[in-house]
């Protein structure tokens, strides 16, 4: 191991010469060197002994620099790979960016090249540029080219959302890139969860809507399969988050953001689409007070059967009672997750308290919430019924489609704005 302050490089190349000129550069500027002279010993080396970043000709014998890469970003940790070659090609640059390296450089290369390189693939996490070094824990699979990441915007059982930067010579903006944990890649999941990858892609990007988040890209990575989905980045936070700090009352803000999700529902069911998971947590709200609805992961398509052997899929505390019953999804259950996200919105608390999944289940199959006029006084008649019109147990009493929701919601917002003036 190194002693911390001394980074150790791993130099691949079937050049002596070649080899020895890095060695002469790196150890005079502060750095060990570790020699293989060819891709097979080079990925040996790097299996027997810790390196901080890798130096690796692309056209070798036996095992060639690709195929190291490749194994590289293969491994279970994050090691910068640098790739050289005399031969530049703009193809063999963007295969080796999308496989994951960490940079690519052309011979003849100088001195002031090699040394600067290498100290900005070892960069500390937030390096001069404001960007966030590629971490260890996740992206040891490289994502996009073209992209370089910023930031990490959250952390969820699947996978991990990063805020990214389009960078020249693309035209500039910002992006929000998910990336599923490699870890879940394992021989009894791998083949469900890239199933459930292309699943939510399939969803999310069939639906054009200002108020669902867009896609832009998606792919599937090397390796352990490291699936990637690059979408818009909404500037702001969570429903879940923001409930807390709303005031009480404030009921005109609360229904235009409900009206957002109606309308959002309706586009997701127009395209045959259940989104099966709608909670605050998916719901994103901008800065410009607008809700998206987001995460499209157990989403049902037409015709799809990914899901369907499940008797019970969703998040059991905002799921509808026909769905704990086990019948077949249908888009009206994702009004019934809206009323019960409406509830808590409305008046910070769930309107089916329970402490288990059975327990939960029993509340939601079988008993009604308090009535909206019990919970705040100053809730109007319309608003009160349009939450309990969510909420109804029999999905045919319910709103039967987004349109009828966000109408609902119009007409009272038109009467709120009247009577304030």
């Amino acid at each position: 191991m190194t002693d911390g302050t001394q980074k150790r490089i791993l130099v691949v190349d079937d050049d002596d010469a070649l080899r020895k000129l890095f060695r002469k550069i790196l150890t005079s500027n502060g750095y060990s060197v570790v020699e293989a002279p060819d891709g097979k010993v080079g990925l040996f080396e790097f299996n027997r002994q810790h390196v901080d970043a890798v130096i690796a000709d692309i056209y070798m014998p036996f095992t060639s620099g690709i195929e190291l890469l490749t194994a590289i970003k293969s491994s279970t940790r994050y090691v910068p790979v640098i790739m050289v070659t005399g031969k530049p090609s703009v193809d063999t640059a963007v295969k080796c960016m999308k496989i994951g390296a960490a940079d690519y450089l052309s011979k003849p290369l100088s001195v002031a090249t090699i040394v600067e390189t290498v100290s900005k693939v070892l960069r500390p996490a937030h390096d001069t540029t404001g960007y966030l070094k590629e971490p260890v824990d996740y992206i040891h699979k490289k994502f996009p080219v073209g992209y370089r990441i910023i930031d990490k915007l959250g952390d969820g059982g699947m996978g991990v959302v990063y805020l990214v930067k389009r960078i020249a010579p693309v035209a500039a903006g910002k992006f929000a890139l998910k990336i599923y944990k490699p870890e879940i890649f394992n021989t009894k999941v791998a083949a469900k969860v890239r199933k459930r990858f292309l699943y939510e892609v399939d969803a999310a990007s069939s639906v054009d809507h200002p108020n669902v988040v867009t896609i832009h890209e998606f792919g599937l990575g090397v390796g352990a399969m490291a699936n990637y989905i690059i979408m818009e980045y909404v500037r702001g936070v969570t429903l879940y988050e923001m409930i807390e700090e709303f005031e009480p009352g404030d009921y005109s803000r609360k229904a235009r953001l409900l009206r957002d999700a109606a309308m959002a529902l309706a586009a997701i069911h127009r395209a045959g689409i259940c989104h099966r998971d709608i909670k605050p947590r998916n719901l994103l709200i901008s800065q410009d007070d607008v809700l998206k609805v987001a995460d499209f992961g157990i989403a049902k398509l037409p015709g799809a059967h990914i899901t369907s052997r499940f008797k019970a899929v969703g998040t059991p505390n905002y799921m509808a009672p026909e769905v704990f019953k086990g019948a077949n999804d249908d888009p009206r259950s994702d009004f019934f997750s809206l009323g019960i996200t409406a509830y808590e919105l409305l008046f910070g608390v769930h309107p089916f308290p329970g402490h288990s999944v059975a327990e939960l289940s029993e509340a939601i199959r079988t008993r009604d919430p308090s009535p909206p006029i019990d919970m705040d006084q100053n809730i109007s008649s319309p608003l009160g019924r349009i939450v309990n019109k969510m909420l109804e147990k029999d999905p045919e009493r319910r709103y039967q489609n987004g349109d009828e929701l966000s109408q609902d919601l119009e007409v009272y917002l038109a009467c709120e704005k009247i009577s304030q003036n």
